[in-house]
């Protein structure tokens, strides 16, 4: 499950909102430079359990309705499968995409 958190991430970084990666108590921190999601951050405690905290909470699953997007743009459909960080969504307007699941909120 992919969050996002505010916190540090990297030595000599400053507190800001960074995409983290969860796998059970596995935590990576996405690291813009690499291209990819890393074990090696600077992260507190306390931010590890913030994240898997919230992947915990925020965990989409097939068949849950969710929401996505902003103002007149903002949409509601059904999950109808994950693939790895995205999910395809049917809208209610009929139309299937894939979203990213960090984009998506259940309602």
């Amino acid at each position: 499950m992919i969050v996002t958190i505010k916190c540090k991430a990297f030595s000599g970084g400053s507190i800001a909102n960074h995409r983290v990666r969860v796998d059970g108590d596995d935590v990576r921190v996405w690291d813009s430079v690499a291209g990819h999601y890393t074990a090696c951050h600077k992260l507190s405690a306390a931010a590890r359990r913030k994240a898997i905290k919230m992947a915990r909470e925020s965990t989409i699953h097939v068949g849950d309705r969710v929401t996505a997007g902003r103002g007149e743009d903002r949409d509601t459909g059904t999950v109808d499968r994950i693939d790895g960080d995205r999910a395809i969504v049917r809208w209610d307007s009929l139309v299937a995409t894939p979203v990213l699941l960090s984009d998506l909120r259940r309602i």
